[in-house]
């Protein structure tokens, strides 16, 4: 029997497979989905913070909690800063509303803005049709 996988909110450069593939077997299984009541920020990696008028876009996909470990176990992954699963409510590009987990940080990354990060980013919303608004604000922490 397979574990069991559970719908997480990724919104970060977590949203690439390729990167994903590295943690684990995870299926290339995604839908698009926004959180509303949060903003997407980037310093030397992306993190998001509360915000009552913001929106962050990303992907919704089916992650066994191994895969999950494997993704956040800071001996591993090389992030920054430690993220935490938190339960959200995120609204999936079909309009229905689905309970998921999102890994949120409760500092934000050190340093200066990362350049090659914000590029990756930028191909990401293009690539998942996120609305052009959202990307010409990601793609407006370039330094």
């Amino acid at each position: 029997m397979s574990e069991r996988r559970v719908q997480v909110f990724f919104y970060g450069l977590y949203m690439d497979f390729a990167v994903l593939r590295r943690f684990g077997d995870i299926p290339e299984v995604w839908e698009v989905a926004r959180l509303r009541g949060y903003d997407f920020r980037v310093k030397s990696w992306g993190y998001i913070v509360r915000s009552e008028r913001d929106t962050v876009y990303g992907t919704l996909v089916g992650v066994t909690h191994t895969e999950l470990a494997r993704l956040y176990d800071p001996a591993t992954n090389g992030l920054p800063v430690e993220y935490f699963p938190e339960p959200v409510l995120v609204e999936t590009a079909s309009g229905k509303f689905v309970a998921a987990l999102c890994y949120i940080s409760a500092v934000a990354p050190e340093g200066a803005v990362n350049a090659e990060y914000v590029d990756k980013m930028v191909a990401l919303t293009k690539k998942f049709g996120f609305p052009e608004w959202y990307t010409e604000r990601v793609a407006s922490y370039r330094p």
